[in-house]
């Protein structure tokens, strides 16, 4: 009895303190949305064919974390790779816009002790391949927390309304 109280208590305490330095414990929520654009006028060459290649499409991704932060590392969605940039928000509350399908203002709030973060994409000439199978508007988003990479797959970013300009 003895034996087995000095083999498994450390390795309870061991078991309890890797998963509490997972990035799991870390991400509290992670908010996805995207609005896409399309221009007023469609560009044409002196022939008249169109230079239209469809419409462009901007993420926005907020993350929550209590602790600490996770090393954000890259992002993939429609086989295009991006370097990712977190920027610590410092409001509480945040104003996202609006839903395009209900059409409800979007406002993302924080306790006192999470930390919000908006990771900002930047496009990379990089040729890293995914790690996971991404279909559609999915967005896979990767990290470093305590020497280790982990991913994260967001799997239906909210389409935000575009306002229309004068």
């Amino acid at each position: 009895m003895k034996y087995f109280l000095q083999c498994f208590l450390p390795s309870l305490f061991l078991l309890v303190l890797v998963s509490c330095s997972s990035p799991k414990r870390s991400i509290r929520n992670i908010y996805a949305y995207n609005i896409v654009t399309t221009p007023g006028n469609i560009p044409v060459d002196r022939n008249g064919n169109s230079l239209y290649r469809g419409p462009d499409t901007s993420n926005i991704v907020y993350v929550e974390i209590k602790g600490k932060e996770p090393g954000w590392q890259y992002a993939w969605q429609h086989n295009r790779v991006y370097k990712l940039r977190p920027i610590l928000i410092s409001e509480k509350q945040v104003s996202v816009g609006k839903d395009k399908t209900t059409e409800e203002k979007i406002l993302i709030s924080t306790t006192t002790s999470n930390k919000l973060y908006q990771l900002v994409f930047e496009p990379s000439s990089e040729k890293i391949q995914p790690s996971a199978k991404i279909e559609g508007a999915e967005i896979l988003l990767q990290g470093k927390f305590n020497g280790k990479t982990f991913f994260r797959k967001i799997v239906n970013p909210i389409e935000l309304y575009q306002q229309p300009t004068e």
